[in-house]
């Protein structure tokens, strides 16, 4: 499992991504997953940066891996 909190602005996703590939590598997860789960987590991030209720904090991205997949949890502390 890893967490890392990002600033609530669409210019973090160059930080996401290089926090998902840290992830990936981490676990030993093949690079072709990269773009899957980038998807999920960009679409997910963005939402809440375009629609979360103002809001100057920041979100949470925690990441884990079970015998079923990839587990993404993203963590809003407005």
């Amino acid at each position: 499992m890893i967490e890392r909190r990002f600033p609530r602005r669409f210019d973090a996703l160059d930080a996401i991504f290089a926090f998902v590939a840290e992830f990936l590598a981490r676990e030993g997860i093949d690079p072709e997953h990269a773009f899957d789960v980038d998807l999920v987590v960009e679409e997910l991030f963005t939402n809440m940066v375009k629609y979360g209720r103002g809001g100057a904090h920041d979100i949470a991205i925690l990441l884990s891996r079970d015998p079923r997949g990839i587990a993404i949890t993203l963590r809003d502390f407005d």
